[in-house]
């Protein structure tokens, strides 16, 4: 009788177990949220043990450890605990993945040293898994102290609990996981939204027309395009062929770029083309195309900007480019018919001139010399400046000729310093002479060569009185080559210097620094002042200088006021011509 009341009463334990294990079942089922179903887990665990101690651990993301997340009784102290791989009872756990008992703690020979001494009593560990794998642990344990210790039907009890925990733990990280996607694609939503915003504001502020194009059809034009169009409403072009807007002229090129951007999916750079807006007027315009999706179908964007303004400016700038142009040939046509009028009857004047002085030298009337002396100077000045201008209009024509020739550099520094010397002479100057030995021969146009140094020294001999005006010639190297006769690279070079470099220095007025700049623009000198007092029309050194530069060469200057002025003429002795851009 006594062993069948005994058995009545396990088997009523066993059906208040085991209805308290659906009502735990369906609670866990319940919670979705991480957080209350671990909370809910430690608590029934607990209470189908009938204990106040329990606690969930969770394997973290790195797998170096598991953390107690929940804790009731003597583990609410215990929440953040962390346990080795198995270390301790809940390591222990999650190493084997099977049940631990431990009837006292105190004195189990693996528990973790640094857990405290008389925390628990005895204690029991389950896995909480998925797919085989450890999650986490769940632990029950009695107070130190109260000689509890469970049960085989209660482990057995806990065991089938694990099991459905592991299971609501599992939908619960699942609906977590999900949870975190839904807010993560509504925060890409969102971002693309306002992506979409800010490019349709973008479009909408947009200066330039931009529309969208899908087979042959605009379906959106944007303000500025509507606008440029001198369309009203959007109705007036969405829906209509794009080519109506296009100039015929331009049609053609038109669709093959449109077919082009569709089929190949390229993007067309920019194009020039004509629109011809709705109120008729044409306008051109620079479209750039990008093949885009629009609505799900594939479209063509386009970017038109009009160019009108710029194309009137061109054409402005053309016609007076082209005019000038004229103008300039004018002047030169002009300038070299009335040079050639002019020359004529100053060579007569020239020369009757002379005769004049010799007739009067012969007839004793010396008297009249000094005067015929003046006409015959001043017809030479004056032939000269003609022959500047000449020069000046065959350089703005880019028909200058050189004739080159090979000459010795010394003889020719003679016959320069010859010619030059009664000028010189002329203001109570002192011409002096400097020439190096074994400069041997130049290749160059020797009349171009004796004009330039002709003008810097008729120069230096206007603006210097009672000085010295000095003419140095040298040898230079040219860039590239090196010392004694080499090149950069060792190879062997004529003995012959690269360059010839002409120095004129005379102790005249000087230059002001800020006229410097100006001095090799044509029809310009220093100032005002020194064109009253010293005449001239500012030819000779643009002529120079140009000259020079023709002949593949170059001149400088340097100067001070009051102590003189060196202008420096390099040139290559073997000349190369070098064309004249105008």
């Amino acid at each position: 009788m006594a062993g069948r009341k005994q058995i009545d009463r396990d088997l009523r334990q066993q059906n208040e177990y085991l209805n308290a294990l659906h009502e735990t079942t369906l609670a866990l089922m319940k919670r979705l949220e991480l957080a209350d179903l671990l909370q809910a887990i430690v608590t029934r665990a607990a209470q189908l043990l009938d204990t106040e101690h329990g606690y969930v651990s969770l394997v973290e993301p790195d797998q170096k450890g598991v953390t107690i997340k929940v804790g009731i009784g003597l583990f609410s102290q215990q929440i953040g605990y962390r346990s080795e791989f198995g270390e301790g009872l809940t390591g222990r756990v999650w190493q084997t993945g099977q049940l631990v008992v431990v009837d006292d703690y105190d004195t189990w020979p693996e528990r973790a040293a640094k857990f405290g001494y008389n925390v628990v009593g005895a204690a029991v560990g389950l896995p909480l898994t998925s797919g085989g794998q450890v999650l986490g642990v769940l632990g029950v344990a009695s107070a130190p102290g109260s000689q509890r210790k469970f049960s085989q039907p209660e482990i057995e009890l806990l065991s089938g609990f694990a099991q459905l925990a592991s299971i609501a733990l599992d939908n619960a990280r699942l609906y977590t996981a999900a949870q975190q996607e839904l807010v993560e694609r509504q925060r890409a939503v969102e971002a693309l939204q306002e992506s979409e915003e800010r490019y349709r504001r973008l479009i909408e502020l947009s200066p330039e027309m931009i529309a969208v194009q899908s087979e042959g059809r605009f379906v959106y034009v944007n303000p500025a395009g509507l606008h440029l169009l001198a369309a009203k409403t959007t109705a007036d072009l969405v829906g209509r062929p794009i080519l109506d807007i296009v100039h015929p002229d331009y049609r053609a090129v038109v669709a093959s770029r449109v077919r082009q951007t569709q089929e190949a999916r390229e993007q067309v750079n920019l194009l020039e083309q004509k629109y011809i807006r709705l109120d008729g007027q044409i306008i051109d315009v620079e479209v750039a195309a990008t093949p885009i999706t629009y609505g799900g179908r594939p479209a063509v964007q386009t970017v038109v900007r009009d160019i009108s303004q710029h194309k009137r400016v061109e054409e402005t700038l053309q016609k007076a480019k082209e005019a000038a142009e004229a103008a300039s040939l004018a002047k030169s046509q002009f300038l070299t018919n009335i040079s050639h009028e002019l020359r004529t009857p100053l060579n007569a004047i020239i020369g009757y001139s002379g005769l004049l002085v010799e007739e009067a030298e012969d007839t004793g009337q010396a008297e009249l010399i000094p005067d015929l002396q003046k006409i015959s100077k001043a017809a030479t000045h004056l032939l000269q400046i003609i022959n500047d201008l000449l020069d000046l209009t065959k350089f703005e024509a880019n028909e200058m000729e050189l004739y080159p020739e090979s000459f010795e550099v010394s003889a020719f520094v003679e016959t320069v310093a010859a010619r030059a010397k009664p000028l010189v002479q002329s203001n109570g100057n002192t011409l002096e002479v400097y020439c190096a030995d074994n400069l041997g021969s130049m290749y160059a146009d020797p009349v171009r060569l004796r004009q330039i140094l002709m003008n810097l020294l008729a120069n230096a001999a206007k603006f210097t009185e009672q000085g010295t005006i000095t003419l140095t010639v040298e040898g230079g190297i040219a860039e590239g080559r090196g010392a004694e006769g080499q090149g950069s690279g060792g190879e062997l070079l004529p003995s012959a210097p690269a360059q010839i470099i002409f120095c004129v220095k005379d102790t005249g007025i000087g230059i002001p620094p800020a006229q410097v700049q100006h001095l090799f623009q044509a029809f310009t000198q220093a100032d005002l002042s020194t064109t009253r007092k010293y005449g001239g029309v500012g030819l000779g050194l643009a002529l120079s200088h140009r000259l020079c530069q023709t002949m593949g060469g170059e001149i400088t200057v340097q100067s001070e006021p009051g102590q003189g002025s060196t202008f420096t003429v390099c040139l290559p002795t073997v000349g190369e011509r070098i064309e004249n851009d105008g």
